[in-house]
């Protein structure tokens, strides 16, 4: 289906307008969505547009992109659930962060979409987060904090997945140990890419949940 996407000589629609009586052909699409980058991108720029005007704040937001070493990644592939739970371990991470950060309890808010790709389409699970850069107090009173990711939280990422994992039993202590003692541990935070405008916003939003395959790599 994929392979016949948009092709005219799979036949066509007429579609045209009874008040107007305007009208043209339209190829059928295959609705592969994720597969197919053609049909994809129009529920790409539906939620990015969604993202920027409606769903974040005007305010400053900042990406943050977690990933695993390699030796963790191969569990994802059987059970799909810890996308989600290892999101609701990032926004608790972020929200005790940006709390401490102020020295009181704010309320914190992110969009989280998990990618299990990279580039080529090769498994490589990772997470998009579009964070607000601070919180509300108990008052209903911003307050701005424009940092991002330093040593102490990726320090806590690693020591929470790993306990996540030792939890679940996909991995034993003497695993972890190992891992503790690589030099570079395969953890990461980047957080350098900011979010000032709703241009910004938009651009990020369509980017965090782009397709699998891209129509300028496929040969």
């Amino acid at each position: 289906q994929f392979t016949s996407c948009t092709e005219w000589t799979k036949g066509v629609a007429r579609i045209r307008c009874e008040d107007c009586g305007y009208s043209y052909f339209r190829p059928f699409s295959c609705k592969m969505f994720h597969l197919c980058p053609f049909c994809d991108q129009k529920r790409t720029l539906l939620y990015a547009e969604y993202l920027a005007k409606d769903l974040l704040l005007d305010l400053p937001h900042r990406q943050f992109v977690f990933t695993i070493p390699k030796i963790l990644r191969h569990s994802f592939k059987f059970d799909k659930r810890l996308f989600g739970e290892v999101s609701k371990l990032i926004f608790s991470l972020l929200s005790e962060f940006f709390s401490l950060a102020a020295g009181q309890e704010l309320l914190c808010a992110c969009v989280i979409s998990y990618q299990s790709f990279g580039e080529f389409a090769r498994f490589h699970p990772h997470w998009h987060v579009l964070a607000l850069e601070g919180g509300f107090t108990n008052y209903d009173r911003f307050v701005y904090l424009p940092i991002g990711a330093d040593e102490g939280m990726l320090r806590v990422w690693q020591a929470t997945m790993l306990a996540l994992f030792l939890q679940k039993k996909l991995i034993d202590q003497t695993r972890v140990n190992i891992l503790k003692g690589w030099k570079h541990s395969g953890f990461s935070i980047e957080s350098e890419t900011r979010l000032l405008s709703t241009a910004d916003r938009e651009a990020l939003g369509q980017y965090v949940v782009r397709g699998a395959t891209c129509a300028e790599k496929i040969h």
